[in-house]
Order: structure tokens, then C-alpha cells, then sequence
């Protein structure tokens, strides 16, 4: 199964928590709520199969995709975007060669018009590659980070965080990743592709604080009361987690909710925990 299968498992639960939630199952059997959860879950897979069958024949009759003199035309919901991809870009599909940045983030503007759904899309977000390159600068290279201490490594990450925020500060301008569901984040450091994936960054206003002198921010839930949280999922086919790649996502979080949203957070472990999910080679 790929990352992107499992974002949409995560989207399908998501869906039929709501469904449920909607029929206050609370009057119900839990043999009854078994049975409902599972009809309501074969439907949504029947329904993400049709949309992988019509992805799948869209892609193969070239319907939104078209290349001329090593330009790719991307047409999808009322939207078109023109990629140029260069013969050297293209040699990064032959075999025994490595993937660049072009080609990474095209294959995610294609999945994204061809296997989400419009709502799902909505509801996503996906950096390009270069995010944290731009706020850790030399830590995604091998030899910075072989001889230096675990704890002194997260510091000084999470001070280039810091610094480096007004690299990548207007980039968010026009979207609100604290709206989504789902942030993914391509990364490609120690001459390596892996990805982060941000679940649920809306939950983190729930635990937030106004800046001094602002407002009173969203209400936070009661200890106790809050069903889900935001997490963290590390995606990595060499089944490796860099902790510090972790707390650099953290950092950039808080920073971001400072200044796009005048709120302070105190991201760690406990209130943001990361997973690793194990992605095997086809």
C-alpha cells in the first residue's frame, strides 16, 4: 500500500466517523453500530474504486495531460497550470537514476487532479519539496548532522527554524493549513525521497493561546474532551525517522500560528506525536 493509499484510508475513516456522529448511534447496539459502520465503509470503498477506474481511463486517454516541446499542460476542474519540464527532468525516469524536484511535484499535481476527490482536495495541502531545504538549509546533508548530539541537533534545528521562517513565510499567504486535514510535506535530503504527512493541523487551534495583547483564540476543549488530535506521520521506504525532521515540522508550526494567526502553541511529543509509517518498495 503507498502513502497515498493511506491517505485516503484516513479519508474514508474520516467520512464515516461523520456518518456515524450524524445518526447519534448512541441509541444503537454495538453489534448494531458494527454492522452500520461496516455497510457504510464497503460503500465508500465502492466508491473510491469508481474513482480510481475513471482516474485510471482519464490518465490513459491523456484527457488533462498534454505535452508539447517538453511542456506539460495540466487541465483539471476549471483549473489549468503549465509545467516546463526539460529533457534532463525526463532523464530522471530512466532507470538507476535519481528523482529531481521537478518530477516529484508534477507527479503530485497529477495526483492530486486525478485521485483525490474534490472534496478531499479541498481539504489537502501539499508543499513542494523545498520547505525544508529552505528552513534547515545544511542539516538535510549527512555529514552536518553524523557527529552531532541528538538533543544539541533538535536546538540548533529548531533555532534555523527560526531564522529561516521569513525564507518560506509568503508561501502560505493565500491557504490556511490550519484549515486542512491533511499537509503533506515531499522531502528530499541525505540524497533520499521520504514525506511527512500533517494529520489534522485544525485540531492544534484547539489547544492554542492568544498572543499577549490579542483576543481570546478558539476555545480549547476541556482535558478529556477532545476526540482527536493533530499527529504527525513519517513516511519513509528505509524505515528510518529523523527526530529532528520532526521537530523542525513542530517548529515551523508553532512559528506558523504566531505569525499567520496570532496564536502561541507549545508543540511536543505529547500533544503532537509522530508516527512512522512503514512504506514498503513495490
Amino acid at each position: 500500500m503507498s502513502i497515498f493509499d493511506k491517505i485516503e484510508d484516513f479519508a474514508i475513516e474520516e467520512s464515516l466517523e461523520q456518518k456515524i456522529m450524524n445518526l447519534k448511534l448512541t441509541q444503537f447496539t454495538q453489534r448494531r453500530k458494527d454492522e452500520l459502520f461496516k455497510r457504510f465503509r464497503e460503500e465508500q470503498e465502492r466508491n473510491l474504486v469508481t474513482r480510481r477506474k475513471e482516474a485510471e481511463r482519464s490518465y490513459a486517454n491523456r484527457d488533462f495531460l498534454k505535452l508539447s516541446k517538453n511542456e506539460f499542460t495540466l487541465s483539471c476542474r476549471a483549473k489549468t497550470e503549465t509545467f516546463k519540464v526539460g529533457s534532463d527532468d525526463l532523464d530522471k525516469l530512466r532507470p538507476d537514476t535519481d528523482l529531481n524536484d521537478i518530477i516529484v511535484g508534477y507527479y503530485l499535481k497529477i495526483f492530486n487532479c486525478a485521485f483525490l476527490s474534490p472534496a478531499l482536495e479541498e481539504r489537502s495541502y501539499f508543499f513542494n519539496s523545498y520547505l525544508i531545504e529552505k528552513l534547515i538549509d545544511r542539516y538535510t546533508n549527512d555529514d552536518a548532522v553524523s557527529e552531532v548530539d541528538s538533543k544539541e541537533l533538535i536546538a540548533k534545528v529548531q533555532e534555523r527554524v527560526n531564522q529561516n521562517y521569513k525564507n518560506v513565510q509568503r508561501w502560505t499567504k493565500n491557504v490556511d493549513i490550519f484549515e486542512k486535514e491533511i499537509v503533506v510535506i515531499p522531502i528530499n535530503a541525505f540524497r533520499h525521497w521520504f514525506c511527512v504527512l500533517i494529520l489534522r493541523p485544525h485540531c492544534l487551534l484547539d489547544c492554542a493561546e492568544p498572543m499577549e495583547g490579542e483576543g481570546r483564540g478558539k476555545a480549547g476543549h476541556k482535558e478529556g474532551e477532545q476526540s482527536q488530535k493533530c499527529e504527525i506521520v513519517y513516511c519513509d521506504s528505509m524505515c528510518e525517522k529523523r527526530e529532528f525532521i520532526v521537530a523542525a515540522v513542530r517548529q515551523y508550526l508553532q512559528i506558523e500560528a504566531k505569525e499567520k494567526k496570532r496564536l502561541k502553541l507549545r508543540l511536543n511529543e505529547d500533544n503532537v506525536p509522530c508516527y512512522q509509517l512503514l512504506v514498503s518498495l513495490p
